[in-house]
């Protein structure tokens, strides 16, 4: 079993779903008592997010060298971002480190690309949507990308960062995210990406009939392939009776 290195509390919220989608996967594979082998280097989101508007993504990528190193120092053999936002600086990252990195816009790109889609809508914060690091992911699996209006951006991007990061979910904002849905289908989406790993804590795939892509869900069971890619499961299988 492989061990994964997390970089967390991007917030936390969503990262405590990490954890517990990541353990679930591995014990319905393995069974028994068995759970994932993570280490976590959960960061202070204000901190960071700080960082990132005073002095820029650059920054940022140092910031996160530095805790992915640590991470590999201490026994990581693959490395994920717990958010989609940080993968801006993914790119940059790989050709720094000398362990993979599970890209959550890769992973979700295949599945998508599986399905067929060529043309979804991407929801997130106003980074993820304004920047062409998913629409470029999207274009090399033959998948076009649709974003909000830039209105609807920096709205999202308020309800994400003052209410759904802190733990806030309201039947407002709950409604506000299915009519962007809605409107992303009109224009011809054939289904949306819920590019924030806090949307699908307010969003399920049952409150609307477009096809939603979970990053969150996406990137967890790509972990669990990670970690237990080679593993000999036989080690774990119950003795014959």
């Amino acid at each position: 079993m492989r061990t994964i290195g997390l970089i967390g509390g991007t917030s936390y919220v969503s990262t405590i779903d990490y954890y517990r989608l990541i353990n679930q996967g591995v014990n319905k594979r393995l069974g028994q008592k068995n759970s994932a082998r993570i280490l976590l280097h959960s960061v202070n989101f204000e901190e960071e997010y700080d960082v990132i508007e005073e002095r820029g993504w650059d920054a940022f990528l140092d910031r996160v060298e530095y805790y992915a190193r640590n991470l590999h120092k201490i026994g990581a053999e693959g490395l994920m971002l717990c958010a989609n936002t940080p993968h801006i600086i993914a790119p940059q990252l790989r050709k720094r480190m000398d362990i993979p990195l599970i890209d959550i816009t890769e992973e979700t790109a295949k599945v998508i690309m599986k399905k067929g889609m060529k043309k979804v809508g991407l929801l997130g914060t106003k980074f993820t949507m304004q920047a062409d690091f998913y629409k470029k992911m999207l274009k090399k699996h033959k998948t076009d990308c649709l974003v909000p209006a830039e209105s609807d951006i920096l709205k999202l991007h308020d309800i994400i960062f003052s209410e759904l990061t802190k733990d806030i979910f309201t039947d407002e904002s709950k409604g506000y995210i299915i009519d962007l849905m809605k409107d992303l289908k009109s224009r011809g989406a054939e289904g949306v990406i819920m590019g924030c790993t806090e949307i699908p804590l307010i969003v399920s795939e049952d409150d609307t009939d477009i096809p939603l892509f979970n990053t969150l869900k996406v990137h967890a069971e790509a972990a669990v392939r990670f970690i237990l890619e080679g593993h000999d499961q036989n080690l774990y299988a119950s003795p014959a009776l």
